[in-house]
């Protein structure tokens, strides 16, 4: 296994204004259990930390095959008075920096108890 670095950039508005301290949770699904990797807050500028994960070796994408050449994550963003965003499948490439833009939606008024997560899928990549 190498290291493929990640961070997160949380905005609103069409990605114009971004949001400080949105709580991003980056996990890992083996097995069918989660496991909680990295826990980041975004800085005045909607940044997170850039951090390390898991990726496959680059030389192992070099051959034909059915060879995944990149790892999945899950990426969850939490702030009060946004929708909480779920992002699955985000893809780390080793070597490589992945940042993930996420948009942040305010909520409407009147919103305590309802379901308040917009899912998002990462499709894997034709490589």
């Amino acid at each position: 296994m190498e290291k493929g670095l990640f961070g997160a950039s949380a905005f609103t508005s069409g990605r114009i204004l971004p949001i400080q301290g949105v709580q991003v949770y980056v996990s890992s699904l083996q097995n069918g259990t989660e496991t909680l990797l990295y826990s980041l807050l975004t800085d005045e500028n909607g940044n997170t930390p850039i951090v390390e994960l898991d990726a496959p070796d680059m030389a192992l994408s070099e051959s034909p095959g059915n060879y995944r050449p990149f790892s999945v994550y899950n990426v969850r963003a939490i702030k009060d008075g946004f929708f909480r965003t779920l992002i699955k499948d985000v893809q780390v490439f080793a070597k490589r920096t992945t940042i993930q833009n996420i948009d942040m939606i305010p909520l409407p008024k009147n919103t305590d108890g309802i379901d308040t997560t917009n899912t998002f899928i990462v499709l894997p990549q034709n490589l």
